[in-house]
């Protein structure tokens, strides 16, 4: 009887070590983070919205100034199009001040945010004022989405390629 009481002693100290190390395995086992996924749609919706959002979609009073004064002549553009054809004409504030306009209410404040056309940034906006470029150890996730577009002007000029990225970090 004796041995008996031993042997299911000791089977059950066996069996709470087994639980205890896979309890250890389960809980120390990471996974990815939530934010780098989020920040992975956020930078494809970007790119997605500017690639393929026509210019006559806007509700945007900057963007009715342009179309008013002749600076956007092409409604049907997208915004990206849109955007080359401003930088191919020298028009390279209105550019800004179109990204800008638009982007004001879509890019959450923890998000920094750049547009970068054939290596040369267009428009950046920044987390809280911060600059990206002194401090980039500072931010867990740097994503990019790129595109190429291009166009015409008048349907007598022809504009581009020029490759687009758009840069989300957070």
């Amino acid at each position: 009887m004796k041995k008996r009481g031993y042997f299911f002693t000791l089977d059950a100290f066996v069996a709470m070590g087994v639980i205890i190390v896979g309890l250890i395995l389960v809980f120390s086992l990471r996974s990815e983070p939530a934010e780098h996924t989020q920040t992975e749609f956020f930078s494809k919706d970007m790119v997605s919205l500017f690639a393929s959002t026509k210019i006559y979609e806007i509700n945007n009073e900057y963007v009715d100034e342009l179309k008013n004064n002749k600076t956007i002549t092409n409604v049907h553009y997208t915004v990206l199009e849109t955007i080359g054809e401003l930088i191919f004409l020298n028009k390279t504030d209105a550019a800004r001040n179109l990204i800008a306009s638009i982007t004001t209410d879509i890019v959450p404040e923890n998000y920094g945010f750049e547009l970068i056309l054939n290596n040369k940034s267009v428009h950046i906006r920044n987390v809280a004022d911060q600059d990206f470029y002194s401090d980039p150890d500072r931010y867990d996730v740097l994503l990019s989405s790129r595109r190429i577009i291009s166009g015409e002007i008048n349907r007598s000029i022809m504009w581009g390629p020029l490759k687009a990225e758009i840069r989300v970090w957070r």
